[in-house]
């Protein structure tokens, strides 16, 4: 069913309802990634980028459309996420890692100040 939505979308550019159903296909996709397709653990390899881009998704989203008005919202969101993905492994790497280690230092430091374990 997967891949006849994802058919769908590439075959039936400039029908009538092409964006109605193409929403209900490109969903219906989503899911099935999500739910069937094995867990990869990639926040092991590359860290956890998920604030990142929480953080930087909309800026760069509105970025994208500013240089490019005429595209679509699907074209729109592919060029979106090659920057925000970038921007949040910088963000991991630079400030939010680094962050947490920082965290970690003080609050050993912490306790053993206070002689708690």
């Amino acid at each position: 069913m997967a891949i006849a939505c994802l058919a769908f979308y590439f075959f039936w550019q400039d029908k009538p309802y092409f964006n109605f159903i193409t929403s209900f296909a490109l969903a219906y996709v989503v899911f099935f990634i999500v739910y069937k397709l094995p867990v990869l653990p990639l926040d092991r390899y590359i860290g956890d980028l998920s604030y990142g881009v929480y953080i930087y998704a909309w800026p760069v989203q509105q970025i994208v459309e500013m240089f490019y008005p005429n595209n679509n919202p699907y074209q729109n969101g592919l060029i979106s996420v090659v920057f925000v993905l970038l921007l949040a492994k910088l963000s991991w790497d630079l400030i939010e890692k680094p962050s947490l280690d920082l965290k970690k230092k003080i609050m050993k430091w912490h306790r053993s100040i206070l002689g708690t374990t």
